[in-house]
């Protein structure tokens, strides 16, 4: 079997958030350190899409750097056109591709996994921990704000 071509990136949020529930479970079971960059990663990743509109708190469904080997590669393609609500955007110097029209699922799971995520970390004594609480914390208020 031959992969011809790739799309659905628009369901990014979603995923990203249940990720990010998925590796505060294995943190709490586990205590693997891994398991915390791979929180603070997906939550930056997080920030990014609730920012890069310029209207903090309006989550994207997804964003890639312009210059990116996916946007040439025919695999993908076919995703990156305006009729994908896809839009080019400037974020902090860098040209992106941006697709919008988010929905209330994209929303759900990221606050999901945020959430939980924040349950199980807030009274972990660790320097990251408590990093990524506060990260967490900055991402749903800019959710709420925008949203509220």
């Amino acid at each position: 079997m031959t992969v011809k071509r790739y799309s659905g990136m628009g369901d990014s949020p979603i995923w990203t958030g249940y990720f990010i529930a998925s590796e505060a479970f294995r943190y709490a079971v586990t205590r693997n350190k891994s398991a915390l960059n791979q929180i603070n990663k997906a939550c930056l990743g997080i920030k990014r899409l609730i920012t890069i509109s310029g209207e903090p708190g309006y989550l994207v469904r997804f964003a890639v750097p312009y210059n990116s080997t996916y946007i040439n590669d025919p695999k993908w393609s076919s995703f990156f056109s305006p009729s994908h609500n896809m839009f080019n955007i400037t974020y902090k110097n860098t040209t992106w591709w941006v697709e919008d029209k988010t929905s209330r699922d994209q929303n759900i799971g990221v606050m999901f996994g945020l959430g939980l995520a924040y349950y199980l970390l807030k009274d972990d004594p660790t320097p990251k921990a408590k990093e990524i609480c506060d990260l967490i914390r900055t991402n749903v208020e800019m959710l709420l704000d925008y949203y509220i």
